[in-house]
């Protein structure tokens, strides 16, 4: 018999990858050609103050945990060191003259992958504690 709870679980678990797979995409997108110095880049990096090697650090950081938010059991790590990447694009877009929406679009990558980190990091505290997830 099909349940409220397991009709909500199924919903809840779609969504979460739904979510998953769109941060990952939007993170493979903007990560690879900024590890290839593809443009804009370079020059949105130079014009920062940034050295060449941070912007292949932070595209290769990017794909890479893009990629992980798909891996259940490194999704939440993925998604804790993408808010610190966002937070920092925050900060950037804050203390530099830019044009565009300014910290508005990484502070909703951070609130989109906040709800990844709360999920996944549930799931993560409850395996340790050896309660059923």
């Amino acid at each position: 018999m099909v349940t409220a709870k397991k009709i909500g679980r199924i919903v809840g678990i779609t969504l979460l990858w739904l979510l998953s797979g769109l941060l990952a995409l939007a993170m493979l997108v903007v990560g690879i050609p900024k590890m290839m110095g593809t443009a804009p880049w370079p020059e949105y990096f130079e014009a920062w103050g940034y050295a060449p090697w941070f912007r292949v650090s932070i595209g290769a950081l990017q794909t890479v945990c893009g990629v992980s938010l798909l891996i259940p059991p490194f999704a939440f790590y993925a998604a804790a060191g993408l808010v610190g990447i966002m937070l920092g694009a925050a900060f950037t877009e804050l203390t530099h003259d830019g044009d565009g929406f300014g910290p508005l679009i990484p502070l909703i990558y951070v609130t989109l992958l906040s709800v990844i980190l709360l999920v996944r990091g549930r799931a993560w505290w409850q395996l340790r504690s050896g309660k059923d997830a």
